[in-house]
């Protein structure tokens, strides 16, 4: 609120709250309602907030550090929702039961969602390389299911098929969780008063490459590798790019874009 001038807002806020830590029947003394109510005039005077208060979406892209950031990001929601959605509309081509693959591929989500949340927080990994990492598997597990299936033989129990319908599992598995690190990863990379717009373009992207994937996948009645080859190569790429996005473990959410610049690329206000 103080970095968008809700100065008399954040000040009814910050006051209920100080009541709401007290002791029952315990009043907020008018030094205290004081000395708070200062503190926060004081905060609306930092260069922190004066900088750039009024910044828009098109901030987002025209500027020289956060540009390179937003198409890295949308780039990352268009690829992990064409790849996503194409796995899954893609199961009445696995050999075997439709159904059956149908099922599988749905509980494959279950284990990204308590394995990855683990490895983000991790020093090794972080955000950064779960996500990448993450995407580069997936695209390597798509491309390898797509060769197995191209030259599998005729008998539908062959290892080759077996493999395939074992790689594309593992591959949503990845894809799943590289899902929902981007909505973390970019929240947390956008400052407050962005946020909104920042999630919002990067979900339009996904919008756009959930409506395209369908078109992918009906490649395949020109050359049956193709879908694959290409959520693959999307997959990998997404992920090498994510290596070069900020790293935000460890680091405190920013309410403005310029705090937002010195925090990620000035390497300041650490939280360990």
């Amino acid at each position: 609120m103080v970095s968008v001038k809700k100065l008399d807002e954040a000040k009814i806020v910050a006051l209920k709250l100080a009541e709401n830590g007290r002791y029952f029947g315990e009043k907020v003394s008018e030094k205290e309602k004081s000395d708070l109510f200062e503190g926060i005039d004081e905060m609306s005077k930092t260069s922190e907030f004066l900088k750039k208060t009024e910044s828009s979406v098109f901030d987002l892209i025209t500027d020289k550090e956060f540009g390179w950031v937003t198409l890295n990001l949308n780039y990352n929601w268009f690829v992990n929702s064409i790849v996503y959605y194409g796995l899954a509309l893609n199961a009445g081509a696995l050999p075997g039961s439709i159904y059956a693959n149908n099922i599988i591929l749905a509980l494959m989500d279950v284990p990204s969602h308590f394995v990855f949340p683990f490895l983000i927080e991790t020093k090794r990994f972080g955000r950064k390389g779960t996500l990448a990492w993450g995407m580069i598997l997936g695209g390597i597990c798509c491309l390898s299911s797509t060769l197995c299936l191209e030259f599998a033989g005729c008998d539908e129990n062959s290892m080759l098929d077996i493999l395939g319908k074992v790689f594309a599992y593992t591959g949503k598995v990845f894809v799943s969780a590289t899902f929902s690190i981007s909505y973390i990863i970019s929240g947390e990379i956008y400052p407050a008063e962005l946020r909104s717009n920042g999630i919002g373009l990067c979900s339009a992207s996904a919008r756009v490459s959930a409506m395209l994937c369908p078109f992918v996948l009906s490649l395949a009645g020109i050359f049956g590798w193709l879908p694959g080859v290409i959520f693959s190569v999307f997959g990998i790429s997404a992920g090498v790019l994510s290596f070069w996005l900020p790293e935000t473990r460890g680091k405190r959410l920013t309410s403005s874009l310029e705090e937002a610049k010195r925090v990620l690329f000035g390497g300041y206000d650490q939280l360990e």
